[in-house]
């Protein structure tokens, strides 16, 4: 059992370091900027979905707008170099 964890996590450690060296670092600030944006578009598609069913609040155009903005703030960012997160 123990050789088993230690290869899946030898796997998972080489996957993990691979990701890391696969692409610039330039490219993988775009892309995370990318899937933050994809993943807050899902979030509130979702949240709109949700009320609008339960029939609290008709958010079908709110989240298309908050869409809308999301994009329009990742086309619109400024990259000047500094501002580099983590990833």
């Amino acid at each position: 059992m123990a050789d088993t964890a230690n290869y899946i996590n030898d796997r998972f450690q080489t996957f993990m370091k691979g990701l890391g060296d696969r692409y610039e670092p330039y490219v993988r600030e775009h892309l995370y900027k990318v899937y933050m944006v994809l993943g807050s578009t899902a979030a509130a598609t979702t949240m709109g979905a949700l009320l609008q069913m339960r029939d609290f609040l008709d958010l079908g155009v709110l989240a298309a707008v908050a869409t809308l903005v999301l994009v329009l703030g990742l086309h619109f960012y400024k990259d000047d170099g500094r501002t580099i997160t983590h990833v």
